[in-house]
C-alpha cells in the first residue's frame, strides 16, 4: 500500500477513535475516570492492529506478550480510587504503550535486546508517537499540494476546481440578498431560519468547541500511535528477521585476579555484617531490648542505608560482569562463585532491610511511602535472581537481565495494585489500634475509598452509641465515611454517564449505602480539622 493512501487510512481511523474518545469521556459535564479508560486504551491497541492489518505490516508474535500488562494496568484504572496508583498506573500505560510501538512491529524479540537499548525504547516511542502527528500532517498536507499541482500540469482538475469555486463565490451574495428578502416576506420561513440560528448560539458554539477539543485529543493519540507503530514502517528497508546486536567495544577491562580481589574484600565485609546482623534478624524484639536499642533507632537508623547497599551491589557486580576478562573455564567459575556469594549476602542484607522496615510499620503504623518501600525491597531482591540468571548465561546470552529489568517493574507495579495499598493500610494500622497501640486518624483520612471496607468495620464495631472514651473516634470515622459516600455517590446520580463507572467507587458505595442511616450528616469543620491535625486514639 502506497504511502499517501495509508496517510488518509491513518486519519480516518483517528477520527473515528477520536469520537469514540469524546463518547467515553465527554458525555456529560460530571464524567470521571472509570471503565471509560481501559475501553479507550483497548480501541486504541485495536486501531493499531487493524491499521497493521490494512497495511500488511506483519506483527511480532513473540512480542504480543507486553499487550497483557498494558491492558492490566489500563483495566487498574477503572479498579483503584488511590490517586498514587492511579497515577502510577497512568505512566505505566504511557510507557508500555511506547514500549509496545517500538516492539510489537520490530522484527527482533524484547529478550533480544539490551537494557539500554530498552530503556531508549520507552523514550523513543512514546515521545515519538506524540510528535508523530505532525509529520503525518505535513505528509498528508505536501501530498495534496503536489497531488493538485500535478493535475493542474496535466490540465485534468483544476479547470473544474475553479470554476466550482467561482460559482460558489458568486453564489453566497445573491443568496444572502434573496434570503434576507423571503424573511421579510414570509413569517413562516423567518421563524424556520430563527430556529436553525438558535442552533449556533453560544452554548452550542462552547459545547462543539469542547467536543472538538476531546475528539482532537484523542484523535491525535490514535494517529500518533498508528503512524509510529505501522506508518513508519511502510517503505521502510527490510530488516533481518533477527537483529543482530554487535557488543560494544568495552573501553575499560579488568583481569580475574583484580576482580577476584574486588569481589572478595566485599563479600568479606559482607559477611562479617550479616553476622552481626544475625543475632537482630532471628532475635527480634529480644535481641534489641538487650541492646538498649529503640525500633526507631534500629529501624530508622540503617534501613535506607541497607537498601543503598543493595543497589549499590547490583551495580557493581554488573559492572564487574561488564568489565571482566575470563579467557578460561577456571577463571569463569572463579567469578561466579564470588558474584554468587555476595549476591547471596545481599540477599540476607535485603531480609534485614526488610526486617527493619516490618518492625518500623509495626511499631509507628503503615504510611504510603512505607508500603512501597517494603515491597520495593522484595522485587528487588528477584531482581538479583534475574542476574545470577544472566550471569550463568541462561540461554547463552546476557540479555536476561534486561528482560528481568522489565518484568520486575511491571511486577512491582502489579503488586501494588493487586494488594490495594489504601485498604491494606487502613487494615494493618486498625489492626494496630486494636492491639492498643495509636490509630492516626488524620493519616487515615489521607486514604482514597478503596479502604471503606476497613473503615465500615471499625465504625459499626464501636456502635450507634459509643462510649465516651470511643465517641470521638466514631465521630471522626462518620465523617471520613459520610464525605466518601457523597463522593462517589455522584456515579450513580441521574444523568451520571454509565460509561465512568468505576469498580472501586461502586463497591464503597454499595457498602456505604447499607449503612447510610448510621453515619452522621457531614460537617465540614469537623471534617476540615479532622483532616489537617493528626488526632491519635488508643484503645
Amino acid at each position: 500500500m502506497s504511502r499517501p493512501v495509508f496517510i488518509g487510512i491513518t486519519m480516518l481511523i483517528a477520527l473515528i477513535v477520536g469520537v469514540i474518545g469524546d463518547l467515553l469521556f465527554n458525555l456529560t459535564p460530571s464524567t470521571r475516570l472509570g471503565i471509560n479508560a481501559p475501553l479507550y486504551v483497548l480501541t486504541l491497541v485495536l486501531s493499531v492492529f487493524i491499521a497493521a492489518r490494512i497495511a500488511k505490516v506483519r506483527v511480532n508474535r513473540r512480542n504480543l506478550w507486553i499487550v497483557v500488562p498494558l491492558l492490566f494496568f489500563a483495566f487498574m484504572l477503572a479498579i483503584r480510587t488511590d490517586a498514587s496508583l492511579s497515577l502510577l498506573n497512568m505512566l505505566a500505560v504511557i510507557a508500555l504503550g511506547g514500549f509496545g510501538l517500538v516492539y510489537l512491529f520490530a522484527p527482533y524479540a524484547i529478550d533480544d535486546e539490551p537494557i539500554s537499548q530498552m530503556v531508549g525504547s520507552v523514550l523513543d516511542g512514546t515521545f515519538g508517537s506524540a510528535f508523530m502527528p505532525l509529520s503525518v500532517g505535513i505528509e498528508f498536507g505536501t501530498h495534496t499540494v503536489s497531488g493538485a499541482i500535478n493535475a493542474g500540469r496535466e490540465g485534468k482538475l483544476p479547470r473544474q476546481v475553479i470554476a466550482i469555486g467561482r460559482g460558489a463565490l458568486i453564489a453566497v451574495p445573491i443568496l444572502a440578498v434573496f434570503g434576507v428578502l423571503f424573511i421579510a416576506a414570509d413569517a413562516v420561513f423567518q421563524s424556520y431560519v430563527e430556529r436553525v440560528a438558535n442552533w449556533f448560539d453560544q452554548d452550542t458554539f462552547w459545547a462543539l468547541g469542547q467536543h472538538g477539543i476531546v475528539i482532537a485529543v484523542f484523535g491525535w493519540a490514535a494517529c500518533g500511535a498508528i503512524a509510529y507503530g505501522v506508518l513508519r514502517r511502510i517503505g521502510a528497508p527490510a530488516a533481518p528477521a533477527e537483529a543482530e546486536h554487535k557488543p560494544k567495544r568495552v573501553p575499560f577491562t579488568l583481569g580475574i585476579i583484580e576482580a577476584a580481589v574486588i569481589l572478595g574484600s566485599v563479600v568479606a565485609l559482607f559477611g562479617l555484617f550479616v553476622v552481626i546482623q544475625f543475632a537482630y534478624f532471628f532475635g527480634g524484639t529480644a535481641a534489641l531490648e538487650l541492646s538498649g536499642l529503640t525500633y526507631a533507632e534500629y529501624a530508622r537508623r540503617g534501613f535506607f542505608e541497607l537498601v543503598a547497599v543493595s543497589l549499590l551491589t547490583l551495580a557493581l557486580v554488573l559492572w564487574l560482569d561488564w568489565v571482566t576478562v575470563r579467557g578460561t573455564p577456571q577463571q569463569k567459575w572463579v567469578f561466579r562463585g564470588a558474584a554468587t556469594a555476595l549476591v547471596g549476602l545481599t540477599g540476607v542484607i535485603l531480609l534485614s532491610a526488610a526486617n527493619r522496615m516490618y518492625l518500623y510499620e509495626e511499631a509507628w503504623g503503615f504510611t504510603h511511602l512505607r508500603v512501597y518501600v517494603h515491597i520495593f525491597i522484595y522485587w528487588i531482591g528477584v531482581l538479583f535472581g534475574f542476574f545470577l540468571l544472566s550471569l550463568y548465561r541462561v540461554r547463552g546470552e546476557k540479555r536476561v537481565f534486561a528482560l528481568g529489568v522489565l518484568l520486575t517493574l511491571i511486577g512491582y507495579a502489579g503488586t501494588l495494585n493487586l494488594i490495594n495499598v489504601d485498604l491494606y493500610i487502613a487494615e494493618r494500622n486498625i489492626e494496630r489500634y486494636e492491639n492498643g497501640e495509636v490509630l492516626d486518624v488524620g493519616y487515615l483520612y489521607t486514604l482514597s475509598a478503596d479502604a471503606a471496607p476497613a473503615m465500615i468495620d471499625l465504625f459499626m464495631s464501636l456502635g450507634e452509641t459509643p462510649a465516651e472514651k470511643d465517641a470521638a473516634l466514631h465521630q471522626a470515622l462518620g465523617q471520613w465515611l459520610r464525605r466518601q459516600y457523597d463522593g462517589v455517590r455522584q456515579d450513580f446520580q441521574a444523568g451520571a454517564n454509565p460509561l465512568a463507572w468505576h469498580y472501586g467507587r461502586g463497591m464503597a458505595y454499595a457498602a456505604l449505602s447499607r449503612i447510610d442511616r448510621y453515619i452522621p450528616p457531614y460537617d465540614r469543620d469537623f471534617y476540615m480539622s479532622s483532616s489537617r491535625s493528626a488526632y491519635d486514639f488508643v484503645r
